[in-house]
């Protein structure tokens, strides 16, 4: 397997980990795949004019790009990956106190059961 299709699945299941665990729905989030077609090509031509790089897989987060595999992976351990996906898809407030009692930071209030 090339280094650039180990790269991108681990950043799929990377931020699928990440988005299953703060409750953002799977349609929130947009994976394209760049194949060997010559669509793909034409997209990574296009992604190489925007980004400046050829690593793959590139991340975009809200149309900003954020970088590599490499640049996800930091973002995952400083726990700002979290926060940047729940920001892209709306959300404000990051820091629920119902998570905070528990040890977590970045779960939509509106996601907890009621506490009984």
């Amino acid at each position: 397997m090339r280094n650039k299709d180990r790269l991108g699945r681990k950043a799929s299941n990377l931020i699928r980990k990440v988005r299953v665990k703060h409750h953002i729905k799977k349609e929130e989030v947009l994976e394209v795949l760049i194949d060997e077609t010559r669509a793909a090509r034409k997209v990574f031509r296009d992604l190489l004019k925007i980004t400046g790089i050829r690593d793959l897989p590139q991340i975009f987060i809200n149309e900003t790009f954020v970088g590599s595999w490499s640049d996800l992976k930091t973002l995952h351990k400083t726990g700002l990956l979290a926060k940047e996906l729940l920001a892209a898809v709306g959300f404000k407030d990051l820091f629920c106190p119902v998570c905070l009692e528990t040890g977590g930071q970045f779960h939509d209030k509106h996601l907890h059961k009621p506490r009984q």
